[in-house]
């Protein structure tokens, strides 16, 4: 398949015309074979039925591990980013009962890859480095493709403070193996490193570099990405015509989910390009343009990130139960993957549900569960999952007094998103609401780990909640909170300007008559006012000082509010 697909579909059809003398796991492997052979001929929905039926026949770990691989890149393909996922969870229960740890790396290699598709840089990252621990010949094709994946995944999350000197280790262990495609990628990653330094000099020479090493390939998503990279060096560097031949060189590739970051940013330039030469039409035009790339972006990313949110937790349990039951022997595939999913339903409240049906029939059934979704909605926040602030109010209340009880403190984190309103204006709703959702998703991770609670109020505002065993366990939560802010900047947000948050931190470590959660909660606000009015992107924790400043600031509001002209259109009577 790799040299010669018409020698391949022959092969195919003259194991097809002796299918009865093949065992079950043979017609199992034809199938993924078969299923193959249409990958390469990108009819992804025909591979996706020939994997669900070897599916049906396969009776060892290796047959299921090979179908599930397929069907994840299958599914990422058609963007059935929630297909994906499942196809992933069910790799993740035979990954560690594979006997043969060369079937092992090519799986964790498959996984980092999977991950890397789907912009969870550091799952990827996790796969890598596993699959890295099972290779043994220091300088081979595979080793090449992980240190490329290890130094984009570095790139992209700021994981590594030493990325560029990450990613010169690849370029020279990939030109030792003569990795052609991998030099390639990372002197792409370079080149974008420099970009980001404003060494558009080096950047250019980087790009050149990886365009050269693809002359051999026609990977039409990696020339559109270097053509749109050299388009912008040109246009800081002031070479316009060079910007715009190559800015033209992507907008002539045919269209694909994965340039479409390319075809937004060679948009941007071209309307800076005609409107620079008086072309008004044509640089609205290309704004245009952009703007429809950047709504494909933020909707397939959306997906994305729903997807991925919504099967976390469930990956996380799984990991968990497969660690603590890790020296299970691996009889029957088929049996024990019945019995894993079996103890994981008792992990979550569908065994509720099913005995609900059982004893009160569908239609008291469906009641109940639609009650259920009723009070769901009514209590978390559809953007964002996390409870609303009416939901919190009453958590808050019993959360301090389970606290106190047990003689603990209680602490308040108030959170706001700063320049929340120059998302809404320059990156547009969309992308605001997507900010959003990671600040969120970063309070939904920490507040697990730190058994916290948190709510968002709207408006960018949010709170977390917890029990305190320390003083400083909440400062540490503040902390790590910003830390995975800042890494959540996307290569778009940080164009024009980082995202950050303030955080007002405030605490009680024993109980006072005078003071309750909401008077927490209020210090908490006077704090997070007072990070907000030194700039933003800082933690602040509540001292009894700022209640003077909190109260002259409120005087001066109602001040300004009082004489505001929009007020005073028509004369008063006093």
């Amino acid at each position: 398949m790799t040299t010669d697909t018409s020698q391949a579909d022959e092969l195919i059809k003259e194991l097809e015309l002796i299918t009865n003398e093949l065992s079950i796991e043979q017609q199992g492997k034809l199938f993924i074979w078969k299923a193959v052979y249409f990958i390469y001929l990108g009819d992804h929905e025909l591979a996706i039925k020939l994997l669900k039926s070897a599916e049906r026949l396969a009776i060892s770990i290796e047959l299921e591990s090979l179908v599930y691989r397929f069907q994840m890149t299958n599914y990422l393909a058609l963007d059935e980013y929630g297909n994906a996922l499942k196809a992933a969870k069910k790799q993740i229960k035979v990954i560690d009962h594979l006997v043969d740890p060369s079937n092992q790396r090519d799986v964790y290699i498959r996984m980092a890859n999977f991950y890397y598709n789907l912009g969870a840089y550091p799952s990827s990252q996790r796969y890598v480095h596993k699959a890295l621990h099972l290779v043994d010949d220091p300088v081979t094709r595979q080793v090449c493709f992980l240190k490329v994946l290890e130094s984009a995944n570095a790139f992209e999350i700021k994981a590594n403070e030493n990325f560029k000197e990450l990613a010169s280790e690849t370029l020279a262990l990939c030109k030792e193996a003569k990795e052609d495609f991998g030099t390639s990628l990372t002197y792409r990653t370079l080149g974008r490193i420099y970009i980001e330094e404003s060494l558009f000099a080096e950047a250019e020479v980087a790009i050149l570099q990886s365009l050269d090493y693809l002359k051999s390939l026609n990977v039409s998503s990696i020339i559109a990405s270097n053509h749109y990279f050299l388009s912008k060096i040109y246009f800081a560097q002031k070479k316009f015509d060079k910007a715009k031949d190559f800015a033209t060189n992507v907008t002539g590739i045919e269209d694909d989910s994965q340039i479409h970051n390319a075809k937004k940013g060679t948009y941007k330039i071209l309307s800076d390009l005609h409107y620079q030469e008086g072309q008004y039409k044509e640089a609205f035009e290309a704004a245009k343009k952009a703007q429809i790339y950047q709504q494909k972006i933020y909707d397939d990313e959306k997906i994305k990130t729903l997807a991925y949110e919504a099967a976390k937790f469930d990956f996380e349990e799984l990991e968990d139960f497969i660690q603590k039951n890790e020296n299970t022997e691996y009889i029957s595939s088929g049996r024990e993957l019945r019995q894993i999913d079996k103890e994981m339903e008792l992990l979550y409240d569908n065994k509720i549900l099913k005995i609900i049906m059982i004893l009160c029939g569908t239609t008291v059934f469906t009641s109940v569960y639609m009650g259920i979704c009723s009070y769901r909605r009514n209590r978390y926040n559809p953007l964002t999952g996390l409870l609303r602030h009416d939901a919190a109010s009453k958590m808050s209340k019993d959360l301090f007094h389970d606290a106190m009880y047990r003689a603990n403190g209680f602490a308040v984190l108030a959170v706001d998103i700063d320049k929340l309103k120059d998302f809404n204006r320059i990156l547009g709703h969309e992308h605001a609401d997507w900010v959003i959702i990671q600040i969120a998703t970063a309070i939904k991770k920490l507040s697990r780990f730190k058994k916290a609670k948190g709510s968002y109020s709207g408006n960018g505002r949010f709170y977390v909640y917890l029990e305190l065993n320390r003083n400083n366990d909440a400062i540490h939560l503040a902390q790590s909170l910003q830390e995975e802010v800042h890494n959540c900047n996307t290569f778009e947000t940080r164009e024009h300007f980082n995202m950050t948050v303030s955080i007002g931190v405030a605490c009680l470590m024993q109980r006072t008559p005078e003071i309750n959660d909401a008077e927490v909660r209020r210090q908490a606000d006077v704090a997070l006012q007072v990070a907000k009015d030194d700039g933003g992107d800082e933690i602040i924790k509540y001292q009894s000082s700022f209640d003077a400043a909190d109260e002259e600031h409120k005087k001066q509001m109602r001040f300004v509010h009082f004489i505001d002209p929009k007020l005073m259109v028509r004369g008063r009577r006093f």
